[in-house]
């Protein structure tokens, strides 16, 4: 007897993925998840489709289409569902969360949910035409009297028949509606203590409501009427406790932490979260503030971060004491030329003298002989002269 054939089963992905979904189903209902879900629930159910449901796991080509079809769907909703601005228009399409057509989106920060606010609400309205005064259908002038109803013989145009104007024709500035789209400034009073998604009425405007979103914060996640954060401290901190400052809706308050607090441990402000009712003095709910240890690792790559910040500063000194030190030898090197430059010219400038004094000296010298030999000479003449007078006889005698 012939052992029966195994055939492999298909994988679970394969067969979800090839699933149709249900006529007119929704982005929730794409998603599996509820209309009132909160981002982070979309988000991690549109993680684990993606992982579950991606085309490349179908192995079977002929169910290849279909799982990228279902796949676009996941994407698609999860780009609309993911959008705050286009998930809100897409409640107010289909009537979702309590949303109408009409409503007008208004956003708040979690701080004016606490106190309340007034917000200013471009809602979207219409006027009347005034191209065709609501009508919906125009007449433009006659092209042959003006609008003038008779010719230049002054009988009724023939074209009009005497009424002015030509046929009617459908309004091109309202495509016959007769009215067109237009924005009204409403306004908004957000009560303290309001919900994400609450509608509240436009003042001024019948039957139009505006849905309030709170945008979400840096600091503070809202739970109900409760505020939670995030109080972090270091290891020495948590070990030794003492006072510490929670950042709250109303400002810093000081919360004393008990010595050798972990993670995880929580400290209360009461009547520090959001009001419970919209009545002016409605008890508030509380400010959680959760323990977060900060491990030292992050510590220590600070520690290692400054030495090595202090090794390149050393660094930096010694290469800047380098270069002055290099600078100043230059100009040493300069002085010590300068110098030996101006040695050399002294002794130029001496020579030079020492010459000139030497041709002075010597000129001189010259003149000296000259001057003693021209003497010479004169005394000689004179001798001679007297010697002559000498020898000659006297006349008397």
């Amino acid at each position: 007897r012939a052992a029966p054939v195994s055939r492999p089963s298909r994988p679970r992905s394969a067969r979800m993925a090839t699933a149709p979904p249900a006529a007119g189903e929704s982005l929730y209902a794409t998603l599996g998840v509820e209309p009132t879900a909160s981002g982070e629930t979309v988000r991690k159910a549109y993680r684990k489709l993606v992982l579950k449901c991606h085309p490349d796991k179908v192995l079977d080509a002929a169910a290849k289409p279909e799982a990228e079809r279902l796949f676009r769907l996941i994407v698609t909703a999860y780009e609309v569902l993911s959008d705050d601005v286009k998930r809100a228009e897409y409640d107010k399409r289909f009537r979702l969360n309590g949303a109408d057509v009409d409503d007008v989106l208004v956003n708040v920060t979690l701080k004016e949910a606490l106190t309340g606010a007034t917000k200013l609400a471009m809602v979207p309205d219409k006027k009347k035409c005034a191209a065709c005064a609501g009508v919906g259908m125009r007449c433009d002038s006659c092209a042959k009297c003006a609008g003038r109803r008779v010719d230049d013989k002054n009988k009724p145009c023939s074209v009009c028949q005497g009424r002015g104007f030509g046929a009617p024709k459908p309004c091109d500035n309202c495509h016959s509606k007769g009215q067109v789209e237009d924005f009204f400034p409403g306004r908004v009073v957000v009560p303290a203590g309001v919900a994400d998604g609450a509608r509240v009425k436009v003042v001024g405007a019948d039957k139009r409501f505006a849905k309030i979103r709170v945008m979400p914060s840096a600091l503070f996640e809202r739970d109900g009427f409760v505020i939670r954060s995030v109080l972090r401290l270091t290891k020495a901190q948590a070990k030794e406790g003492g006072f510490f400052d929670v950042e709250t809706l109303d400002g810093p308050m000081t919360v004393f932490v008990e010595a050798g607090a972990a993670s995880g441990d929580a400290k209360t402000v009461p009547g520090a979260g959001l009001p419970t009712t919209n009545q002016p003095g409605a008890p508030r709910g509380d400010h959680v503030a959760r323990v977060f240890v900060v491990e030292e690792e992050g510590a220590e790559e600070g520690a290692q971060e400054g030495a090595e910040e202090g090794t390149k500063r050393v660094e930096r000194s010694e290469e800047d004491d380098t270069q002055k030190n290099a600078l100043n030898g230059a100009e040493a090197e300069r002085d010590e030329d300068g110098d030996a430059d101006e040695t050399r010219d002294a002794k130029r400038r001496k020579k030079t003298s020492a010459d000139s004094a030497g041709a002075a000296d010597a000129a001189d010298a010259a003149d000296l002989a000259a001057l003693l030999a021209a003497k010479k000479r004169a005394l000689l003449a004179a001798l001679e002269a007297k010697t002559q007078t000498a020898g000659e006889p006297s006349g008397g005698g």
